[in-house]
């Protein structure tokens, strides 16, 4: 397949920002990058991604036997999140 600039484009903004979004949200813990979910149950910045994650799963019914597109999505971390939980 051959990359045309578009791709590249995508390609060269991830590999340029992608130490910024380890950084800025925690991203090798959280697998987020989103503002993250605040209630009764969060206290930290760190957990209310984490809580985003489980809210949405939660939301999508996501089994083990369903299938999923990320596309467009970040770096997937969520689609990671969901893969850890359900044991795919």
């Amino acid at each position: 397949m051959q990359l045309t600039e578009y791709h590249q484009k995508i390609i060269d903004y991830y590999r340029d920002t992608e130490n910024s979004y380890k950084d800025s949200w925690d991203l090798n813990n959280s697998l987020a990058i989103h503002y993250g979910y605040w209630d009764a149950t969060v206290k930290t910045f760190r957990r209310s991604l984490l809580r985003m994650n489980e809210i949405m799963m939660e939301a999508a019914a996501i089994k083990a036997t369903d299938k999923v597109l990320d596309a467009g999505c970040g770096v997937g971390g969520s689609s990671i999140f969901y893969s850890f939980l359900i044991g795919v």
